[in-house]
């Protein structure tokens, strides 16, 4: 803090020529020499909280952090001491307040829900739940949580049978994205001609041909080469239990150190959900695509288009985008093999796969990324789609984005809008002038992916 920031000190005592400022040597702030004296054993000076033991920090640290909560301003003071404190004592503290804090809404919201008509109750954790898998948990406005939270904390039961019916709601969602898919290109082919059909089915052929000489040039493993339909990756959804966002998250592992999730746990059906059945079903050292490959099923081929996309994002948001693709550029959803991590890479020995990202993306030579939600994509803050993205780039590969039903609707009410007009496209460009592959959301794999990213870009 600049001596010249503070006129006076905390307890009101103006700074003179005789009366110095003296800084705090661990909050950095400005204090008087009463208010920031020399501290034994170190002789370092430090205002009076920061001198204070621990438990007693703790205790200044909740009373701090529950006055924020509750929308009261700190002043600048409070800010920097508590911005000071040791971040793991920080870190601590303010998780077990905000938790307290939020279940004390959560509380007052379900004492709400329990004086609502039971009908009404239904009708808005429907909207929640749909709300929940259109943008995600995290983009869902803090009283959507509030009462989500709530109305499971006052009917477990009933909320656990509406999601089920929301989810089962979502398969046939898209199940009649399929049907409408499989009917426009049954017209498509009875309305193509002869001559047609040939100059498409030559292009097909010469644009795979193109393919398999590129992954033979690069080295890219046979099960790395393979894709899988739509309509087959339908049916692998439908063949999921009932209830596999709880299966799964009963099966994350606890820190021993905390004695919390190591991970945090799914509230939709996710890419990450989707990876815990999906290491079932492989074969011991095969992926997914390898062993319907060997069970003849017509669903998995050549890769005709590489997904990449945000693990955290719904499947069933997914699915929906890539009938979008489909259905934009006439493709059919029975013969295109759409590259899929969760499908195409063998779960059970991922760090095998990885490193072959750039090349399968490299071979393939078309590149759709799924930007869920619009003005915040996900897949931007994932170190994995950055790499993809990049080496998209890099090779001169085909690139397009998509967008599920849902986003594509918010976008367009966005743009219409007087205040979207302007804002829709600044928040595209906000979000991508903020991609930073080392602040992505997981270090580990930041650092993974930054290295060799680094050290393959070189400035004219």
């Amino acid at each position: 803090m600049p001596d010249e920031a503070r006129a006076a000190c905390a307890c009101g005592l103006s700074f003179t020529f005789l009366e110095r400022r003296h800084h705090c040597r661990e909050c950095g702030e400005v204090f008087c020499g009463s208010c920031a004296p020399v501290t034994a054993p170190s002789q370092e000076r430090k205002c009076l909280p920061c001198a204070e033991p621990e438990a007693q920090k703790a205790e200044r640290l909740r009373a701090l952090w529950r006055r924020k909560m509750d929308d009261d301003p700190l002043s600048n003071y409070e800010s920097a001491w508590a911005g000071a404190v040791d971040r793991s004592l920080f870190q601590r503290i303010t998780r077990e307040v905000t938790d307290a804090v939020y279940a004390e809404r959560v509380e007052r919201v379900a004492a709400q829900v329990a004086a609502m008509p039971a009908a009404e109750t239904e009708a808005k954790l429907r909207t929640l739940l749909r709300r929940r898998k259109d943008v995600g948990w995290r983009e869902m406005a803090d009283d959507e949580q509030l009462w989500h939270d709530a109305i499971l904390k006052f009917d477990a039961s009933a909320f656990k049978r509406i999601e089920s019916q929301e989810s089962a709601r979502s398969v046939e969602a898209v199940a009649d994205r399929l049907a409408e898919l499989r009917a426009s290109g049954q017209a498509r082919a009875a309305a193509e001609s002869m001559e047609a059909k040939e100059t498409r089915v030559a292009a097909e052929a010469q644009a795979a041909s193109a393919r398999a000489s590129r992954a033979e040039t690069r080295g890219v493993p046979p099960h790395l080469r393979l894709g899988l339909t739509l309509s087959g990756m339908y049916e692998l959804g439908c063949s999921l239990p009932k209830d596999p966002v709880e299966r799964a998250n009963a099966e994350i592992p606890i820190d021993e150190t905390t004695g919390k999730l190591k991970y945090p746990a799914n509230d939709v059906l996710n890419g990450y959900v989707n990876q815990h059945f999906i290491t079932g079903w492989a074969a011991k050292g095969r992926s997914v695509c390898e062993r319907l490959e060997q069970q003849g099923s017509p669903h998995v081929g050549e890769a005709d288009v590489f997904v990449s996309w945000s693990l955290s994002t719904a499947v069933s948001t997914l699915l929906d985008a890539l009938a979008n693709y489909l259905s934009q550029h006439g493709l059919s959803e029975d013969a295109t093999r759409l590259w899929v991590s969760d499908y195409v890479m063998r779960q059970t020995d991922v760090s095998s796969d990885l490193p072959w990202l750039g090349a399968c993306v490299e071979a393939i030579g078309n590149t759709v990324l799924v930007i869920e939600p619009w003005h915040d994509p996900q897949p931007l803050r994932r170190a994995y789609c950055m790499k993809e993205v990049y080496h998209t780039q890099d090779s001169g590969a085909r690139f397009e984005v998509v967008m599920s039903t849902a986003q594509q609707q918010a976008f367009r009410e966005a743009l219409v809008t007087t205040e979207g007009k302007g804002a829709t496209f600044e928040a595209l460009a906000e979000a991508v002038s903020q991609v930073d592959v080392e602040q992505v959301r997981t270090p580990f794999c930041a650092h993974r992916v930054c290295s060799p990213l680094t050290a393959s870009m070189r400035l004219p």
